[in-house]
Order: C-alpha cells, then sequence, then structure tokens
C-alpha cells in the first residue's frame, strides 16, 4: 500500500484502540489485526508515545472554534463577527504545515503523516510532531515558524486570512480534505485555491447588480460555514464598507429547494425592519442562478460570549460591580424580547432563538440574527384590525412543508412541543420558552439541558430526551444567590404547557423590567416582609416618621407598666389573706379525703391479688418470649453459644407447646390475641433455626403453623396491627424458604402476599420501626426470588424499594446494628443485578455505598451477621471492578477479604452452609483475578479448594439455586483455567460435569433463570476443550 494509505490506517487503529489498556489493546491488535509484524509494531509503538509524552503547550494562537453546524438548522447560520472566528489551533499549525511545504522543507506525504499524528494529540504542535518524526529539524522548525508569525501579522494576526491568501494549494487542499477530523475540515474550507489568474478569479467575486456600471460585492474572506449555506466577509463598494454575503454551498447551487429557503431567510429578515433586528442591504443571484443576500456585519460579540465574559469575571467583581453587570445583561435580554415581539405582530416566529443568535454591538446595540428556520405564519387574509400587516414571503413561509416529527432548531433551547416534533403546535409560546431558556442560560451559565456524552450523535439525543421530557434543573439548585423573582419569571417562561407561559415576549419583558425596578412581578407570590421592605425602601421618610411614633408609643407603655406593677402589689396581698382561709377548708377536706382512701386500699388489694392470678399465664409467656430473643439476639452471635442457643429455643417452644396442647388450653390462646401472636413468633424461631441447620422441609412446617395461627387472630381481631406485621415477616420466610428449596413459582407467590400485607399496612395503621423493617425484608426477599428467576430488572426495582426504606431506619433510629447487616445485603444484590443487566457504573456506584459504611466503623465486626454482610459487600466489590475491567490488585484485596471472613465463619459455624457457600463463592472471584493477571496455576489452586468445599454439600442443598448457580460457576472457570494451562482433557470433563448437573436442574425446575449466562460459557468452554482435546 501507499505511505498514505498506511498512515490512514495506522490512524485508523489508533483511534480504535485509544480507550483501552496497553496490554488489552496489544491483545485486540494480534488477534484481529494485520499480519504485517511492523506495522503492529508502529501503532503500539505511537500509542504508548502518545500516554507517555508530557502535553506540550502548542505554539498557536487565535480564538476558540466555532459553532458546530447543527445538521436541523438547514440554512440557519449566525451572521455575527464573534470571537469565535474559527478554529486557531487548528489553523495556525495548517498554516505552518503548507508553508513548510512550499519552502521545501517537508514533503506532502510528512505533512499529510504530521497531521494524522496532530489530531490525536492536538495540545501538541505541529511543527514538534514534525521534529519527533525526523522530517524536520530544531533549526529548520524555528525557521518556519517565524515565517509563519511574520505572515500572520501581514494579515491582521488572523490565521483564517493567512490561509485564504494561499496559492497553489489545490492538490494538497484535496488530500488535507480526507484527514478524518473536524478541526482540520473546517480550516481546510479557508483555502481558497487560485486559478492561473488570479486578477481574472478577484474580478469573478464580484457579484450583484449595482447602481452604475460594475459589481457592487467583492468577496473578501470566509467566515462561517454551514450545512447548507455560507457566509463570507464581503465588501461594498458603492457604500466603502464590510458587508455579511450569505449563498448556498457549491453542492447545492442547483438545489431548487436550497435555492428558495435562503430568499425566503432573506426576505423575513429583510422585512422585519426592527432596530433590533440585523437589516438586510439587498438580494441576488449569480450568473449560473444561485441566490445570496447581504447583510450588516455586525462588529461586537455574541449574548452566549458576554455571559460567559460575566460569569468568568464574577468571582473577582465586588457585589455591586456584579449586580450592574447582570442588570445590563438583563436589559439586552428585554431588548431582545421586544424584537421577537415585534416579529409575532408580523406572525413571523423565529424558531431558534438562544444566546448564540443574540449579538451585542460596541455601542449598545442588541440584534437578532439567524432567521434562517423562521416561520411567516400569515396571510393577507389574517390580518386583524389595528395589528401590523403579516409579513408574506413571495416565495411561501417556507421553501417546503416540514413533516411532522421532524425536529428542527436548537435542542438545548428547545420547548418540548419543538423537541417532539409537534411542528403544527408551534406558536409564539414556543419562542416565549426559547427566551427563557436564555434568561436560564444568563442567571446559571449553562444551557436548561446538556450532555456529558463524548459520542456527538450520543450528546444530541440525550439532550433531545431532556427536552422533550421538560427535565432540567431549577436555577436555584444550581446558584442559591440568583434571586428569587428571577428565578421565578424563568420558570413561568419555560413552563412544560404553553398555556401556562407568558402569553407574549413583551409580557416576560414587562416582568423583567418590573424586577429592575424593584417592583413586584406577576411571576412571583411575594410574602409580606419582602413587600414591607420594598415599601420602605421607596418611602424613606414616612417611615422614619412612623418609628418614631412607634417609639413613643414604647415609652408610653413602659410608664404605663411601672404604675400597673405598684397596684398589683397591693391586689397581692389581698389575694394572700384569701389563700390562707382557703387553704383551712382544704385541710378539712383532705381529712375526710383521707378516710375515703383507707377504704379504696383495702379494694385494691383484693384486686392486686386477682391480677397476681391472672398476670401469671401471661409472665410464663413473656418469660418463653425472652428467652427465644436472647437465643435469637444474643446466643446466635457467638459460635461458642450455638448448642445452648439450640437447647434454649428448643426447650422454650417444647414448654409453651405442652402448655397450649390441649383444646382446653388452645382455646384461651386464641381467644388472646396477643398470646396467639406470641405463640405464633415461637414457631417462627423454631423454624429459623431448623431452617438454618438445613430442615428445610420442618422449617416449611412451622412456617405454615405461624401462618395459619396469625390469619385466625387476624379474623377474629381485624384491627391487631402487630398480628398484621407478623403475618408479612411470617409468610415472607415461608417464601425464603421455598426459595431455598427451589420451588421459587410458590416462593414468588409468597414474597407476592407479603408485599400485599405491606401495603394494606401502610393504608391501615402507623408506620413503626418493626413494620418498616418488615416492608424493607419484603422487597428484599422478593428481589431475590426475582433475581434466581432472572428477571434482572424487576430485582432493581424491589431492591431500590427495600434501599430507600433500609436506608431511613439505618440513619434516623437506633436500630442501626439491627438494620445495617439487611441493608448491605439489599446493596450487594442490587449491584449483582445491575451488573447482569450491564449497567456497571451503577453498580459501581451502588456498592460504594457499602463500602463507605463499612469503612466509617469505629468498631471492628463481631457478630456473624455483621461479618457475613462485609463480606458480601467484599465479594460484590471485586465483582464489579473485574466488570469495569479496573484494578486488579483492588479486586484481588477486596476477594481476600471476603475469602478471610467467609472462612472464619465456616469455621465458627460448621452447620451453617451459606458460610460455605459463600466462601465457594470468595474463591472464584479470586481466582478470576489471578486469570485477569495470566497467574494461571495461583487460580487452580484456588478452585481446587472450592470444588474441594462442594463435597460437604448433600443433594438437597444441591436444590438451592444459589448453590447450584455458584457450581456451575466453579467447575466452568476450573474449565477455562484448565484450557489455559493446556489441559484441554481435563477442561472439557470439568465443563461437561458442569453442564450435567445444571441442565438437569434446569429439566426440573424452568422457572430457574439465574445460571443461564453460566449455561451458555460452560458450552462455549466444553466446545473449545474438545476441539483443542487429542
Amino acid at each position: 500500500m501507499s505511505d498514505s494509505d498506511r498512515e490512514q490506517r495506522i490512524v485508523e487503529w489508533l483511534k480504535r484502540l485509544a480507550d483501552l489498556p496497553l496490554e488489552e489493546a496489544k491483545s485486540v491488535l494480534e488477534r484481529e489485526g494485520p499480519e504485517d509484524a511492523a506495522f503492529r509494531h508502529e501503532v503500539l509503538q505511537r500509542l504508548a508515545s502518545h500516554r507517555t509524552s508530557p502535553p506540550t503547550e502548542a505554539a498557536s494562537a487565535g480564538h476558540a472554534g466555532a459553532e458546530e453546524a447543527d445538521p436541523t438548522r438547514t440554512l440557519g447560520e449566525n451572521i455575527t463577527s464573534s470571537k469565535s472566528a474559527g478554529n486557531g489551533r487548528g489553523e495556525r499549525n495548517l498554516l505552518f504545515g503548507i508553508l513548510a511545504v512550499q519552502m521545501d522543507f517537508v514533503t506532502r506525504d510528512q505533512l499529510i503523516k504530521a497531521m494524522n499524528a496532530w489530531i490525536l494529540q492536538k495540545d501538541t504542535p505541529l511543527g514538534e510532531i514534525l521534529v519527533q518524526q525526523r522530517a524536520l529539524d530544531r533549526t529548520a522548525m524555528e525557521l518556519v515558524d517565524a515565517v509563519v508569525q511574520k505572515h500572520l501579522e501581514q494579515h491582521g494576526n488572523k490565521p483564517a486570512q493567512s490561509l485564504a491568501s494561499l496559492s497553489s494549494v489545490t492538490d494538497l487542499k484535496k488530500e488535507l480534505e480526507g484527514i478524518p477530523d473536524e478541526d482540520v475540515r473546517q480550516s481546510v474550507f479557508h483555502l481558497q485555491p487560485k486559478a492561473k489568474g488570479a486578477a481574472e478569479a478577484s474580478t469573478l467575486s464580484m457579484v450583484g447588480t449595482p447602481s452604475q456600471p460594475g459589481r457592487r460585492f467583492r468577496i473578501l474572506r470566509p467566515h462561517r460555514r454551514g450545512g447548507l449555506g455560507a457566509v463570507y466577509v464581503a465588501r461594498d463598494e458603492e457604500l466603502n464598507r464590510d458587508v455579511a454575503l450569505k449563498e448556498v454551498l457549491d453542492r447545492f447551487k442547483h438545489h431548487a429547494v436550497a435555492h428558495t429557503r435562503l430568499k425566503v431567510e432573506a426576505e423575513i429578515t429583510g422585512g422585519l425592519e426592527h432596530p433590533g433586528i440585523v437589516p438586510v442591504y439587498g438580494l441576488g443571484n449569480y450568473p449560473d442562478g444561485r441566490p445570496f443576500y447581504c447583510m450588516r456585519f455586525v462588529h461586537g460579540d455574541s449574548l452566549s460570549d458576554a455571559i460567559a465574559d460575566f460569569r468568568a469575571a464574577r468571582r473577582n467583581l465586588s457585589a455591586t460591580e456584579s449586580r450592574l453587570r447582570l442588570r445590563h445583561l438583563l436589559q439586552r435580554l428585554i431588548d431582545v424580547c421586544e424584537a421577537v415581539a415585534y416579529a409575532h405582530s408580523r406572525q413571523v416566529l423565529h424558531r431558534d432563538l438562544k444566546p448564540g443568535n443574540i449579538m451585542l454591538g460596541r455601542y449598545g446595540e442588541t440584534l437578532v440574527v439567524d432567521w434562517g428556520l423562521a416561520k411567516a405564519l400569515g396571510t393577507e387574509e389574517t390580518m386583524r384590525p389595528g395589528s401590523d400587516r403579516p409579513l408574506v414571503p413571495r416565495s411561501g413561509s417556507t421553501a417546503a412543508p416540514t413533516e411532522l416529527g421532524t425536529t428542527i432548531g436548537t435542542p438545548e433551547y428547545m420547548s418540548p412541543e419543538q423537541a417532539q416534533g409537534r411542528l403544527d403546535e408551534l406558536g409564539p409560546a414556543t419562542d416565549v420558552f426559547s427566551l427563557g431558556a436564555t434568561l436560564y442560560c444568563l442567571l446559571t451559565g449553562q444551557a436548561p439541558y446538556h450532555s456529558e456524552a463524548e459520542d456527538k450523535d450520543q450528546r444530541r439525543e440525550e439532550i433531545l430526551r431532556q427536552a422533550k421530557e421538560h427535565r432540567f434543573v431549577a436555577p436555584r439548585e444550581l446558584d442559591p444567590t440568583i434571586p428569587r423573582p428571577l428565578e421565578a419569571i424563568c420558570l413561568k417562561a419555560m413552563a412544560r404547557d404553553p398555556a401556562e407561559r407568558y402569553v407574549s415576549p413583551s409580557d416576560l419583558a414587562e416582568d423583567i423590567e418590573r424586577w429592575l425596578a424593584d417592583e413586584r412581578v406577576s411571576a412571583f407570590p411575594e410574602p409580606w416582609w419582602t413587600r414591607a421592605g420594598r415599601v420602605i425602601r421607596k418611602n424613606r421618610t414616612a417611615a422614619m416618621t412612623l418609628s418614631a411614633i412607634v417609639l413613643t408609643a414604647l415609652i408610653g407603655l413602659a410608664i404605663l407598666n411601672v404604675v400597673t406593677h405598684r397596684k398589683n402589689i397591693v391586689i397581692a396581698a389581698q389575694r394572700d389573706e384569701l389563700a390562707v382561709a382557703k387553704k383551712r377548708v382544704e385541710e378539712s377536706r383532705a381529712r375526710i379525703a383521707a378516710q375515703r382512701d383507707e377504704l379504696a386500699v383495702a379494694k385494691k388489694r383484693v384486686e392486686e391479688s386477682r391480677a397476681r392470678l391472672d398476670a401469671t399465664y401471661q409472665q410464663f409467656r413473656k418469660a418463653t418470649g425472652s428467652l427465644i430473643r436472647l437465643a435469637e439476639r444474643e446466643l446466635s452471635q457467638d459460635p461458642k453459644l450455638a448448642d445452648l442457643r439450640k437447647i434454649i429455643t428448643n426447650e422454650a417452644f417444647s414448654l409453651f407447646q405442652d402448655l397450649v396442647g390441649t383444646e382446653a388450653n388452645r382455646s384461651p390462646v386464641l381467644d388472646d390475641p396477643s398470646l396467639a401472636v406470641w405463640y405464633a413468633g415461637l414457631y417462627r424461631y423454631s423454624a429459623n433455626m431448623d431452617r438454618q441447620t438445613g430442615n428445610l422441609p420442618m422449617a416449611v412446617d412451622k412456617f405454615e403453623k405461624a401462618v395459619d395461627l396469625l390469619r385466625q387472630v387476624r379474623q377474629s381481631h381485624p384491627d391487631h396491627i402487630q398480628a398484621l406485621v407478623d403475618l408479612s415477616a411470617a409468610v415472607r420466610d415461608l417464601g425464603t424458604t421455598l426459595r431455598t428449596m427451589g420451588q421459587l413459582r410458590e416462593a414468588q407467590a409468597a414474597l407476592a402476599e407479603a408485599l400485599r400485607l405491606d401495603a394494606k399496612i401502610q393504608e391501615t395503621a402507623e408506620q413503626t420501626i418493626s413494620s418498616r423493617f418488615t416492608a424493607g425484608a419484603n422487597f428484599l426477599d422478593a428481589a431475590a426470588v426475582s433475581y434466581q428467576i432472572g428477571d434482572y430488572e424487576s430485582t432493581v426495582k424491589y431492591t431500590a424499594q427495600a434501599a430507600h426504606i433500609l436506608r431511613n431506619l439505618v440513619e434516623k433510629h437506633e436500630t442501626k446494628g439491627q438494620v445495617e447487616p439487611i441493608f448491605l445485603l439489599v446493596l450487594a444484590l442490587r449491584s449483582h443485578a445491575l451488573r447482569n443487566l450491564g449497567r456497571v457504573p451503577e453498580a459501581q456506584a451502588c456498592i460504594q455505598e457499602g463500602i463507605e459504611r463499612i469503612e466509617a466503623r469505629t468498631e471492628k465486626p463481631t457478630t456473624r451477621a455483621v461479618r457475613h454482610t462485609t463480606a458480601r459487600i467484599y465479594l460484590e466489590q471485586a465483582y464489579v471492578i473485574l466488570a469495569a475491567d479496573g484494578d486488579l490488585a483492588a479486586a484481588r484485596t477486596s476477594a481476600d477479604r471476603a475469602v478471610a471472613l467467609w472462612q472464619t465463619l465456616a469455621k465458627e459455624y460448621p452447620d451453617f452452609r451459606s458460610y460455605r457457600r459463600y466462601l465457594v463463592s470468595a474463591l472464584e472471584a479470586r481466582a478470576h483475578t489471578a486469570m485477569k493477571r495470566q497467574q494461571f496455576e495461583e487460580a487452580q489452586g484456588d478452585l481446587q479448594k472450592a470444588r474441594k468445599l462442594f463435597e460437604a454439600f448433600s443433594d438437597s442443598d444441591l436444590a438451592d439455586p444459589d448453590i447450584l448457580r455458584t457450581y456451575g460457576e466453579v467447575w466452568t472457570r476450573s474449565a477455562q483455567v484448565e484450557l489455559a494451562l493446556e489441559h484441554p482433557a481435563e477442561a472439557a470433563k470439568l465443563a461437561n460435569q458442569a453442564l450435567q448437573r445444571l441442565e438437569e436442574a434446569r429439566e426440573k425446575n424452568p422457572a430457574i433463570g439465574t445460571f443461564d449466562e453460566v449455561l451458555k460459557e460452560a458450552r462455549r468452554v466444553a466446545k473449545e476443550a474438545e476441539a483443542k482435546g487429542p
């Protein structure tokens, strides 16, 4: 291939590999790149050079790049003389390169190669790149740089004019236009290839029909270029002034619709004769029929530039200076409103109002420009009596009707109806919205809608979505110093419903003027103290008089208070005499009451004896409940006391069963709702013990009895709230146990009932800590079932609701020690589901909250629940880092922490199979990190330990979908490692074992969807291993 083709291919590969780590980039290039080893070596060498070389200050000078052409704007380019006159950095580098070629310091191929490198490191000057590529030495670079500087000085230090003056660049321009970079293409646009006779070309650039023989307008230089049209700075030879000349691009010179659109734009702009609208000087055609029109060339900045300058200088301004600058900009916006109101009176809509289309002249002029998207709505028949005559272009309101659903305008400043393409609904309220969005930018320094996406199409799509949904941040949320009335004016102008906006731009201007005049605005209901402050400010003399009157009144009140105090002393003495007499009467009454109390004491003793008999039964019930709570909350956290916990729980349950075992005793239990609720609670505690030790059928039986008992209480005592709360928890426990047994549909039904009960609790009762905790746990278990079915969207939804409930409990109540472990489980499961949906950044944010809570602890975790949930967070953190291709060392550290915690828990609680299962998962995660680091022997060791731990699981344990998925992950990961170690036979064996176990489980329980990805990967590895085997 030629040198230019080779260079082009190198640039394409550099762009593709730019965001990948160097090792991964090398792997992709070796796997998918060309067979040419020298080509691959050069790509990697450049990639490494771009990442390690420090940025060099560019030697270029000039202004920021011109605004990018918007594909929705057709011929609506800005006709302004803003600071953004082109990409100065790209233009200066291009000028350097062309002069270096013309001076025979470098060849064309060397220039093209250097420009392709420059687009990847634009902070480095082109001359420096040519030196790095050894196409130019430093002495020659300094010489060319001096020539460039001199060339710029001769053309007013404007790179665009210097480029336009170059000759003999026709062939080179064609090659430069092929470079895939917008900055380069914008710079190449300024090159003006000249024919053999420069004088003849200059003559041909004169266009128009003057008032005397000859041509009137002579093009001087390009100014701006859009999708369909180009703007040039031209010279009016008749009046000896610079003007802006706009014409269609060469490729549309035979495009009738483009010609008509330009004529309509010229007619509308020229027909709107107002001091705030740029004037048009003439409309004409080239000899080939192409139309053009000339208008005033505005010397000044756009409102966008003025806002940016104000925001940048604000920190260095005093409060008074800042306020004056703001008032000046608001006055400019009032001028814009009046200009747009005039256009509306002529039944013309602008449809693209924004700060960039508002020019601020050097001497107080404010001009609305760029009427390329304007729409003339009126006809002679629609003229209203007493109103201005409608502006009716001879060429029609537009060149061609725009289809409904088409989006036109600038998305950052669009109304919802414009963003949704409802063009038939656009009216004056649409322009009012854009004026409100411009006020928003003036107040906050940014457009209402914006996106951080790097891809241009993705960024535009996201901004359009925000505009359609009317989704933006209120101004004072970005800057609390913004006056509330101004925010209210802005939000009214930007109301979603057009009917709720200002009726006209004049009404908007009037409200801004009222604020500037310290008057009440219609959009903001002021509190009384604000109105009072305004009255005081405007009537200072009257306010001072009123203050003097109030002070005099206060002095009079003080004198009156002294006189009143003296009289009160006399009255108090008389009141004391009456109190003595009253006391004697009360003492007599007390003696009578004492005798009555003696009788009451005797009666009370009789009632207390009866109460003690009645309380004996209740005390026994409370003692039994206390024993159960002791076993569950205290003894369950100490492995040395596990056996004692079993004894206490089982003995307490047996004692209570013996007490109510007969029909004679069972009836009083059901008659007393509180006692029945406790009895159901004993069933739940005992069932939890059976579930944790693996006796799942017995646990299901006890949970069902607890549910039946609580339902009977609800039937006989429908207002008993605690019975409703405990019924919700018992149904949830039953569903969780069924889930562990693999009965997912039954579990899903049970948890759906628990959520319905929670909703009923919220409707009928005041929320308590217990009821909210139960609701949070119910959502967590519903999420777990959805996860095992493979419905990750529902998992994300349920965990969001659980997190909302439990986060409030952790932050606001003294139940943090009990609630935080459950909250950490919610975060871990939510992160896992987000990972499976490919929403890795959200998973990172979710797991980071868990890590921050762990790191905020002041004491080392000791209870088994806290240690277990801490390990769950560390394990999920390792998986998230791996999914995000993050720091492998950090992933290994998180996996190590999880392994250490579960090794200790599995040793201390050998009967708790979940600790062994999670220990296996942690070992698999650590092996995964080792594989990523190419440490296959290390990964092999961890996976052998994991498979060894599975020997302790029974066949009934493997009915649990979570354990089954972990089995598939470990065996599949082991097969991957064996493949990497070139043991295809062992890899095939392990992968087929995983396939056999998972496919058998799928046949027995088709509802399980949590290991679909594991099955897919196991099939792939088995196929690859068999292909590589003997």
